[in-house]
């Protein structure tokens, strides 16, 4: 039988026992929760709960982690302003040139370009990581 390894609500691998050996096991490892698990249960998208399996519900971002003792999704958020940080930086980078003094573009191209640069280094006064408004990109520098 397949069973799954439960610690705090999450499934935190599988293993396979028999009958027999399940008796063995819960007399002498009461440190180890084990559940019997079908095999349509997967440590990636269920969790355990008042005696069941559930599925967990969809990501919201790349920067949610799934967090079994409160049965919900929790925003890294260190994690999501660094990665934005990195890539306004590297947006930053690849629009450097065109604020050189001896680039060839029109005043209102320059503007456009000051205005694009500012709102970049603004990202991070915006105050959801989850939802990020980023600047349009000119034309003149795409």
């Amino acid at each position: 039988m397949r069973y799954a390894i439960i610690e705090d609500g999450k499934i935190m691998g599988f293993r396979e026992i028999s009958a027999e050996d399940i008796k063995i096991i819960a007399h002498y490892r009461k440190t180890e929760t084990l559940v019997e698990a079908g095999d349509n249960i997967q440590a990636d998208s269920h969790y355990y709960t008042d005696g069941m399996f559930r599925e967990i519900p969809e990501r919201p971002s790349p920067y949610h982690e799934w967090v079994p003792a409160t049965k919900s999704w929790a925003l890294d958020e260190v994690r999501a302003w660094r990665d934005i940080r990195g890539r306004r930086d590297k947006l930053l980078a690849s629009s450097d040139w065109a604020i050189l003094p001896d680039v060839p573009l029109s005043e209102e191209q320059k503007i456009e370009v000051k205005t694009y640069r500012q709102a970049l280094r603004d990202i991070t006064e915006q105050s959801d990581p989850g939802n990020i408004l980023w600047p349009e990109r000119p034309e003149v520098i795409k």
